[in-house]
């Protein structure tokens, strides 16, 4: 009954991931406007996984083979990774003890536990990876949908119950691609910005591709070729140029992956040939139709582009001069932006932003 019930929420998880319905305990302002780093919360989703980690432990521990013995030390590639892991968790939780935001500093550390709680359930618990990957696909298929919808619309709904924020084209702060002085409105879903549905939506439609070169069922085969395109349009929609390059990146190792080891059987290697017409068929024909944009968006020649960068580059050099403040503990999980209002106090809540690099935004914390 456990292995059934851990299914069914592990399942749940991968399809109500995106979903951003939260409770907001704490809201803070910063000389009038809203410091949108700083919010406290606590997601819907974040219940489900945590009721889930109760439930595997329950599950998990009776087939557990790794009990530590004075007498078995041994340290095997799984404990070194396990321990690795353990860590990095007990540093970024630890460093809510000296940030200058202790509860925001505990909330990320949460998170980032939570994340990786989430990968060990999935590693070790009962739910197969074509499963798992069907309930994502799933509930990537619903996004595509809705990013779709927003952007031929060009409007979003508010619907606070199940996350859906409204992001008016007109409004500053919104991501739109700048066209002759007009304001396109990027592709969100229930997501907070267009580059995270696109990041998502790369990793959905990679499980697609391993899911489809997997699979011999007819039916099957013809709903993963139907989301395919589905999928690959919204991902055009979020005018992500990171997500883009992934995906391209991410289809061409997909279609000479195995060449090296002997050449692939001929179904695999007519399901790659396949998508990757799709893709380039669907990439152009889309690119063909809003040419405008495609170009704005790569030449980067638009107000909002330049200014995007200017802000980026200066992003940089904060980041240096934090790591370099905060060079033995960092300036702790999530406090990035509570640093610059340290730093500097004047500027209104919306202009404190983390560094647009991930490395550089966890050495700066």
């Amino acid at each position: 009954m456990l292995e059934s019930w851990l299914q069914r929420l592990l399942a749940a998880i991968g399809f109500l991931l995106p979903w951003q319905t939260i409770w907001i305990y704490r809201e803070v302002s910063v000389n009038g406007f809203k410091w949108e780093y700083g919010t406290l919360g606590f997601y819907v989703t974040e219940l489900l996984l945590w009721l889930t980690a109760l439930i595997f432990i329950v599950w998990y521990w009776p087939k557990s083979k790794l009990r530590f013995t004075l007498y078995d030390l041994r340290f095997t590639k799984d404990r070194v990774f396990a321990l690795s892991c353990l860590a990095f968790i007990l540093y970024t939780l630890s460093s809510s003890l000296w940030s200058i935001d202790q509860p925001l500093a505990l909330q990320h550390g949460l998170r980032i536990t939570s994340a990786f709680v989430l990968f060990f359930m999935l590693w070790l618990g009962p739910l197969s990876f074509r499963r798992a990957a069907w309930w994502l696909v799933a509930g990537a298929s619903m996004q595509a949908l809705l990013g779709i919808w927003q952007f031929l619309t060009q409007s979003t709904i508010s619907l606070p119950w199940l996350g859906l924020v409204e992001h008016p084209a007109w409004q500053a702060g919104t991501s739109i691609v700048g066209l002759n002085g007009g304001r396109w409105l990027r592709a969100y879903a229930a997501f907070p910005h267009p580059n995270i549905l696109g990041g998502y939506l790369v990793v959905s439609l990679l499980i697609i591709i391993i899911l489809l070169t997997e699979t011999h069922q007819m039916k099957q085969r013809c709903l993963l070729f139907t989301l395919y395109p589905l999928l690959t349009t919204a991902l055009f929609f979020t005018f992500s140029r990171g997500a883009w390059l992934d995906f391209a990146v991410g289809i061409i190792v997909f279609a000479v992956a195995g060449t090296r080891r002997g050449t692939p059987d001929t179904e695999k290697r007519q399901t790659k040939i396949i998508l990757f017409s799709i893709s380039l068929l669907l990439f152009s024909i889309l690119t063909y139709i809003y040419y405008p944009l495609v170009h704005t968006r790569l030449t980067q020649s638009s107000p909002q582009d330049v200014r995007s960068n200017s802000e980026r580059i200066i992003g940089y050099q904060e980041s240096s001069h934090l790591i370099l403040q905060n060079i033995l503990l960092g300036t702790g999980a999530g406090n990035y932006t509570r640093a610059l209002i340290e730093a500097d106090n004047t500027l209104p809540g919306y202009a404190y932003q983390p560094v647009h690099n991930v490395p550089l935004l966890v050495f700066s914390e």
